[in-house]
């Protein structure tokens, strides 16, 4: 991270948060990676109150929606080179490499990245997994060039890679995001391929999710002050902000609805949420897949 910026270490434990709504879908291994990590106990403490957690339900639809339309979008490009940032406790890595043909490269901070090791150990001898020697596991800041590029050693630099992630870019400030596309752009240049996330979100947006009900103002309050980092502060203004920002990295881009009707929406079925949440995701949710423009 730059200089100046808070310890980017103090993200990992909100990894937690996210695994704890994340169980309540299909999503393979979700389920198991709460119960192992304690998910439910770490959120409690982070929010500081049970109360918070059964108040946002709605979240896990949104969590959900944006796991899977990565997914979608990954199975539509055809690649099979797949490298995940910050990729947390979520396991595709360990779903997707059931295919032989794909290489997928995850990659976190250190301390989140060898308990993810241990986690995929588990789940493995849970499931009776044979070894996936198409998986790896990397420790890599993601503003670090050289640590990106090192770990991108398992690609066949023949093939195009995806480039994917969740959840990374509201944490970074402005600079930070535009470090990561210059990094991203080279990687891209280098192997061809895409960049796949539903992280380009603006001010407005976050406002309406803030607005939804006063339990969502405490999370923010609280996951600001674990992170030392202002979500709003680092949004962009609005989605012509973010047009130019892809821009002027060197992108074209399309956006798409995360929630298109290409996978089921499972975990309105194990969380109460009103038909109105549903339809503000539909309307609102969007993924954007860029290419480095010819």
């Amino acid at each position: 991270m730059l200089n100046s910026a808070p310890d980017p270490s103090k993200i990992s434990p909100t990894a937690k948060l996210v695994a704890y709504w994340r169980q309540f879908s299909d999503v393979p291994y979700a389920k198991e990676v709460s119960d192992l990590i304690g998910a439910k106990e770490l959120s409690e403490k982070i929010l500081k109150s049970p109360t918070s957690l059964e108040n946002m339900a709605w979240l896990a639809p949104m969590i959900e929606a944006r796991y899977k339309s990565i997914n979608s979008a990954i199975q539509s490009s055809g690649i099979k080179q797949i490298f995940e940032l910050a990729s947390g406790v979520a396991l595709r890595g360990l779903a997707l490499t059931s295919d032989p043909e794909v290489v997928y490269v995850e990659t976190d901070l250190k301390g989140i990245s060898e308990e993810k090791k241990t986690l995929v150990e588990k789940i493995r001898a849970l499931h009776a997994l044979e070894p996936r020697t198409n998986l790896y596991f990397e420790t890599v800041n993601v503003l670090s060039l050289q640590e990106l590029d090192e770990a991108s050693r398992h690609f066949n630099p023949g093939k195009p890679i995806a480039i994917i992630h969740e959840g990374l870019m509201p944490y970074l400030s402005i600079p930070e995001k535009e470090t990561l596309a210059k990094n991203i752009h080279t990687l891209l240049e280098k192997f061809g391929g895409v960049w796949i996330t539903p992280d380009f979100t603006h001010k407005k947006e976050l406002e309406k999710s803030w607005n939804r009900n006063g339990e969502m103002e405490k999370m923010i309050q609280a996951v600001g002050s674990l992170t030392e980092r202002n979500f709003k502060d680092a949004a962009f203004e609005n989605e012509e902000a973010i047009q130019g920002f892809c821009e002027r990295m060197g992108f074209e881009f399309s956006v798409s609805p995360q929630i298109d009707g290409s996978y089921k929406l499972t975990s309105t079925e194990s969380v109460s949420v009103s038909k109105n949440v549903i339809e503000d995701c539909k309307r609102d949710l969007s993924l954007w897949t860029l290419r480095v423009k010819s």
